[in-house]
């Protein structure tokens, strides 16, 4: 019953393709567009209302849909990462580097040029920030959100992330712990910015 629980907002110019976007908060502002932003998808749903501005452009359906009935969890049998490993620390610097998959602890920013290799990331607690300036790309990765860690990314920064091709977490991006709190993660980026795969957040 969270309230925007898939909001939309900032001046940030985004695309959406060949999926839609669906809320199933049953809250009446389930799915918000708002402020300068201008998103086009082929469609907005909500199992509960929905609260948008002319920033909403659709491609496949007349307006944005409501009181629709909850989506089934297409990831519900999706099993967590391996959570033992040791606890590693995101660079600080703004130095170019590769990071390697594992198991960071307590979050981290992310400056300057970073490369990440394929493999899963887990996110530890704490928030896991791109800063400004920072250029960060990997091909095959995913990220998983565990003690109720967040992410947040800064909107002037580039970044290109893709989620694997392949493997038990094939076409996922982002993925966050099912006992996490109501946390909230934003995920923004310059207009060449590019995230591909799902974000998957129950």
């Amino acid at each position: 019953e969270a309230p925007g629980a898939v909001t939309f907002t900032g001046n940030a110019v985004s695309l959406i393709n060949g999926c839609n976007v669906m809320s199933n908060s049953l809250s009446d502002n389930s799915l918000i567009v708002t402020g300068s932003a201008d998103i086009t998808m082929p469609c907005a749903l909500a199992a509960g209302g929905v609260s948008v501005d002319e920033g909403l452009t659709l491609t496949d359906c007349p307006e944005a849909q409501q009181n629709v009935p909850p989506a089934a969890d297409p990831f519900k049998d999706l099993p967590e990462p391996d959570l033992t490993g040791p606890c590693l620390t995101m660079p600080s610097g703004m130095g170019t580097e590769t990071l390697s998959p594992g198991r960071y602890c307590g979050g981290g920013s992310l400056k300057g040029d970073k490369t990440l290799s394929p493999g899963v990331y887990v996110i530890d607690g704490g928030d896991f920030n791109i800063n400004a300036t920072a250029n960060v790309v990997g091909e095959g990765v995913t990220f998983y959100f565990t003690n109720d860690a967040t992410a947040d990314f800064n909107g002037t920064a580039n970044i290109e992330l893709s989620a694997p091709t392949s493997g038990t977490y094939k076409g996922v991006l982002m993925y966050g712990d099912r006992d996490n709190s109501n946390t909230v993660n934003k995920f923004n980026g310059t207009a060449d910015s590019q995230m591909t795969g799902a974000l998957y957040f129950p």
